[in-house]
C-alpha cells in the first residue's frame, strides 16, 4: 500500500510539474490555474479516481481553450473585416473631401477673377456714362451757339439783301423829267459812282456773311455727325459691356451656389470621415496584436495533451 501511494505521489508530482512547466513556457494563465487545480485534486483525492478526475479537468480545459481559440479566430475575422472596411471608407471619404476642396478652390478662383472683371466693366461703363454726359453738354452748347450764329448771320444777310434791293431800285427808278433834256452835270456822275461803290461794298459784305453762314453750317453738320457717331459707338460699347456684366453676374451667382453646395457636401464627407477615423482608432488597438491561428492553437494544445 505504501508503495502504491508513493508511486501515485510521484506520478501526480510529475503531472503537476509538467503542467506548470507548460504554463511558464507558454505564458498561459489557464495552464497555471490548471496545475493548481490538479495539485489540489491529487492532494485531496486518493486512488484511481484521482486520475479520472485529473483527465476530466484536462479535457475541460482543452475544450475551453479550443472554444477560446475559435473565438479568437472569429475575432480576427471580425477585425480584418472591420479594419479593411474602415480603411476603405477613410480612403473614399478622404478622396471625396480632396476633390470637393479642389472644386471649391477652382470655383473661388473663378469667382475672384469674374468679380475683378465685373469691377473693370463697371468702371468702364461709368467712364462711358461720364463721357457721354460731357458730350451731350458740349453738343447742346455747340448747337445753341450755332443757333445764335445762324440767326445773326441770316439776319445780316437778309438785311444786306434788303438794303441792296432798295439801293438798286432807287438808282434804277426813272425821274419825272427824265424825258426833259438836261445838260450833263458832274454831280449826277459822282452820285452814280458813289451808289456803285456802296452797292459793291454791300455785295461783298453779303458774300462774306453768306460764306460765314455756310461755313458755320458745315461745321455744325460735321460736329453733329461726329457726336452721333461717338454716341452710337458708346451705345454699342455700353450694350456689350452691360451684357458681359449681366452674364458675369449670373455666372458668379451660379459659382457661389456651387461653392456653397460643395462646402455643404464637404462638411458631410468630413463628418463621416471623422466618425470612421474615430471608430478605426478605437478598433485598431484591439486588432493590432495578431492572435494565434486556430491551427496553431490546436497544434499547441495537442502537444500539451501529449506531454500530459
Amino acid at each position: 500500500m505504501q508503495s502504491g501511494s508513493h508511486s501515485s505521489a510521484i506520478v501526480s508530482g510529475k503531472v503537476v510539474d509538467a503542467i506548470k512547466t507548460l504554463g511558464r513556457k507558454q505564458g498561459d494563465v489557464a495552464l497555471s490555474q490548471l496545475s493548481l487545480r490538479v495539485q489540489a485534486a491529487f492532494e485531496m483525492t486518493a486512488g484511481p479516481d484521482v486520475f479520472a478526475k485529473v483527465r476530466g479537468m484536462v479535457t475541460e480545459m482543452i475544450d475551453k481553450l479550443v472554444a477560446e481559440a475559435a473565438e479568437e479566430a472569429d475575432h480576427k475575422a471580425w477585425c480584418d473585416k472591420e479594419t479593411s472596411e474602415a480603411q476603405e471608407k477613410i480612403a473614399d471619404h478622404t478622396s471625396t473631401v480632396e476633390k470637393l476642396t479642389a472644386r471649391i478652390d477652382k470655383a473661388s478662383a473663378a469667382i475672384a477673377q469674374l468679380k475683378e472683371s465685373m469691377a473693370q466693366l463697371q468702371t468702364e461703363l461709368a467712364d462711358i456714362a461720364k463721357q457721354q454726359a460731357k458730350m451731350n453738354e458740349m453738343r447742346a452748347d455747340e448747337k445753341a451757339a450755332f443757333a445764335v450764329t445762324k440767326k445773326d448771320m441770316t439776319d445780316g444777310v437778309e438785311g444786306i439783301t434788303m438794303a441792296l434791293q432798295l439801293l438798286r431800285d432807287y438808282y434804277a427808278a426813272p425821274t419825272d423829267d427824265a424825258f426833259v433834256q438836261q445838260p450833263e452835270v458832274s454831280v449826277h456822275a459822282a452820285s452814280g459812282d458813289a451808289a456803285t461803290g456802296i452797292i459793291g461794298m454791300l455785295e461783298v459784305a453779303q458774300s462774306d456773311f453768306s460764306k460765314l453762314l455756310a461755313d458755320a453750317e458745315v461745321e455744325e453738320e460735321a460736329a453733329s455727325k461726329a457726336y452721333e457717331k461717338m454716341t452710337h459707338e458708346n451705345e454699342v460699347a455700353k450694350t456689350m459691356k452691360t451684357a458681359d456684366l449681366k452674364y458675369q453676374t449670373k455666372e458668379v451667382a451660379s459659382l457661389e451656389k456651387n461653392v456653397a453646395e460643395h462646402k455643404e457636401d464637404r462638411e458631410g464627407e468630413q463628418a463621416e470621415l471623422d466618425a470612421v477615423s474615430e471608430y478605426y482608432a478605437k478598433v485598431k488597438p484591439g486588432c493590432t496584436t495578431k492572435p494565434m491561428t486556430y491551427e496553431e492553437r490546436k497544434k499547441r494544445r495537442e502537444s500539451e495533451i501529449a506531454g500530459l
